[in-house]
């Protein structure tokens, strides 16, 4: 299957800002049973981006724009060919680094206590761990409040936790560490989900006004988890 993905980001500014500096990373990855065929890469104010690849393996477009200016447009077009065979290292020297803390996923005693309350038994199933974490999405979707003006994109998990509130963004964190202490590597992602049975791609996957999170696991027999809309707006 080909599938062909057009990502448009609009910046407008209420007045003349005399700099933009910025890094985006849209290019599809190759790999795990996926190929991006063809990818182009349009900024307004005919700028033209350079290009590196991080340290994960992404396609990095850098740019900064010198003069005063009131808006901007960042749009990608790729075209990208799905089904084919999957790797045969599919990145599991990264697994470990899923399981480690840093800034805004902290190791703190309100992560541990949240763990302790969904443990995972030593050898458990895919089945058992897919529901460790469900539970583990039911119980900060009933324990934290959807509140748009007490956190900022700064905010760290052990301000999530004293507030007991946060956005989206401050949910798929807490969901993070919590899974990490479970012994389960999880990281955050941002993108697009393909329903076959829709149009085509439905919608971002963090930070959006629906309160939708996700942050994903490698299980068994599953790939996603911590989305959840039950009563957030």
């Amino acid at each position: 299957m080909r599938l062909e993905v057009v990502h448009e980001t609009r910046y407008r500014y209420t007045g003349p800002i005399a700099e933009t500096v910025m890094e985006v990373r849209l290019r599809p990855m190759d790999g795990n049973g996926q190929r991006c065929v063809r990818f182009d890469l349009d900024v307004s104010s005919g700028i033209k981006p350079r290009e590196y690849r991080d340290g994960y393996g992404n396609n990095v477009h850098y740019f900064n724009l010198v003069r005063p200016h009131t808006g901007l447009s960042v749009t990608s077009r790729s075209v990208v060919e799905t089904g084919l065979e999957p790797d045969a290292e599919p990145g599991e020297d990264l697994v470990q680094d899923f399981l480690r803390y840093r800034s805004p996923v902290k190791d703190v005693p309100g992560v541990r206590e949240l763990a302790s309350r969904h443990l995972i038994a030593e050898g458990a199933s895919g089945a058992d761990v897919e529901r460790a974490l469900e539970e583990l999405t039911l119980t900060i979707s009933r324990e934290f409040a959807y509140d748009r003006a007490v956190t900022n994109v700064y905010s760290a998990v052990d301000e999530v936790l004293e507030l007991r509130a946060g956005v989206c963004q401050d949910f798929a964190h807490l969901f993070i560490a919590v899974a990490r202490a479970m012994g389960v590597p999880a990281r955050y992602v941002s993108g697009y989900i393909h329903d076959p049975r829709d149009r085509g791609v439905t919608g971002a996957t963090f930070g959006s006004p629906s309160g939708e999170t996700t942050a994903t696991r490698p299980l068994p027999a599953a790939s996603m988890s911590g989305r959840r809309r039950e009563r957030w707006p």
